[in-house]
């Protein structure tokens, strides 16, 4: 995984508090894109208190990125249950 901070990922960040803004997050990116083909774009929104806690322990564990990705542009979060 590479993640990636752009100004949408600081908006999360910065506006968490507002009524309605996503779970503040980051783009995780599969490092085997280009390297073979995948069932998704390569990228996915991941909520940054699940980085550590449930995306690191699910690579360390063997699990497919594919099978972590969430169907919509959703932040992936297992507090949430969207993961």
């Amino acid at each position: 995984m590479c993640l990636m901070v752009d100004e949408e990922h600081m908006s999360s960040v910065m506006d968490w508090k507002k009524e309605g803004a996503p779970l503040p997050f980051v783009k995780a990116g599969d490092v085997t894109l280009g390297k073979r083909s995948l069932s998704y774009s390569g990228v996915f929104k991941v909520a940054i208190a699940s980085l550590f806690t449930r995306l690191y322990m699910a690579q360390i564990e063997g699990y497919e990125t594919a099978d972590l990705v969430p169907n919509d542009d959703i932040v992936w979060d297992v507090k949430r249950g969207t993961a």
